[in-house]
């Protein structure tokens, strides 16, 4: 499907310096507690971005938000490797979070509007599987060539962008004709009427909690790996690929989810992820440490394949499922963006493993609460 290369391409890109980008900006200067805030700046505008652009999508067509997102991640590299003036990361981020929302989120509603319920987790699984394979050869390659000089992902991701942009944007051919309209931007109306489904309403809690584990993976990993083991950013590509390493199986859970039910694919998830990270707390070695990793992936990576057709059901059955993801979106970027303030604080004060406990168990507790939302009523 168009819309798995051409957001396969996307992550591929950005999953080239992604890993490395938190050690880089430290080294501009910032420490943990203004990393956290730094960082904080993607979610926070994602909270607002993603519904706008997903009902956007929905009326304009999922293609064209795209091209705009592509062109907003290229300013954002742009930004980036200006690291002598430091106050244009925060801008960076901007870019990169709008960016993320059109082209992610507008991408994956386009490969679902062609799926059929009864095999959506198998499809959907198949597709995000296809996306993960650039994801997991991506941040070894950006390891390898950030050892050699510190911006080469950066100027690669830039150039494969660029490529994209202006090939999309000359065989761009847009078939939807209704207009942009104020409802659009009727943040609050949106986010009422999601939470009127109980399902969704128990989506937005996992959303929540998962997503505040982001600030975790992103952030504080990659300095956990180079502060605490002493090792290089090929060493943090590594642990990336090891974290990610199931996520080439989503095709096989989203089948098995089709029978066994999204709902329990979704809470199996949820709680391994959550005892992965617990369990990394007591990781005395770099190679337990990614031993762990690739427990709490797996994890992960039914998470994330069960959601994701979970969701997609649901607004396929209303046809506004760009919508429903997007504000789906919103909610989980809330706990993502508290938690990156959060989390640089506790960080900071209390260390990168206690932050691994707090976040498992938050998470193990959430599950518990969505349980009750999630589960199929009798």
């Amino acid at each position: 499907m168009k819309a798995t290369g051409i957001t396969s391409v996307y992550l591929f890109c950005i999953s080239l310096f992604h890993p490395i980008l938190a050690p880089y900006v430290k080294s501009l200067g910032f420490n943990d507690l203004q990393l956290g805030i730094v960082f904080a700046i993607f979610p926070a505008v994602l909270i607002f971005a993603a519904p706008i652009l997903g009902s956007i999508s929905d009326h304009i067509g999922r293609k064209q938000v795209i091209i705009f997102g592509i062109g907003c991640q290229i300013m954002g590299i742009v930004l980036y490797m200006f690291d002598t003036y430091r106050p244009v990361i925060f801008f960076a981020r901007l870019f990169e979070s709008v960016a993320y929302a059109a082209v992610i989120y507008s991408g994956l509603a386009m490969m679902e509007d062609q799926l059929k319920d009864k095999v959506r987790g198998k499809f959907s699984g198949v597709a995000l599987t296809i996306l993960q394979i650039g994801q997991l050869l991506a941040p070894v390659i950006g390891g390898l060539l950030a050892d050699q000089y510190l911006k080469l992902p950066f100027v690669i991701a830039m150039v494969v962008l660029l490529i994209s942009f202006i090939m999309l944007t000359f065989r761009s051919n847009n078939h939807r004709h209704r207009k942009i309209s104020k409802d659009d931007f009727r943040i609050w109306k949106k986010w009422k009427q999601f939470l009127k489904d109980r399902r969704l309403k128990g989506m937005a809690i996992l959303g929540f909690v998962m997503h505040a584990s982001i600030p975790l993976t992103f952030v504080f990993f990659p300095l956990f790996i180079i502060e605490n083991f002493g090792l290089s950013f090929k060493y943090v590509g590594y642990a990336t690929f090891a974290y990610t390493f199931f996520h080439l199986l989503q095709f096989l859970f989203g089948s098995i989810a089709d029978r066994v039910g999204q709902w329990r694919g979704i809470l199996f998830g949820t709680v391994m992820t959550g005892l992965g990270f617990i369990a990394l707390h007591f990781a005395d070695t770099y190679w337990t440490f990614m031993a762990v990793l690739v427990f709490a992936g797996l994890g992960t990576a039914v998470w994330n394949v069960t959601a994701t057709s979970f969701l997609s059901q649901i607004g396929e059955a209303t046809k506004i499922e760009g919508s429903v993801l997007g504000e789906y979106v919103s909610f989980a970027k809330m706990g993502d963006l508290l938690s990156y303030i959060a989390s640089g604080a506790i960080a900071y004060y209390l260390g990168i493993q206690t932050l691994m406990t707090v976040i498992g168990v938050a998470i193990i507790l959430f599950s518990g609460a969505a349980y009750f939302y999630i589960r199929p009523q009798k």
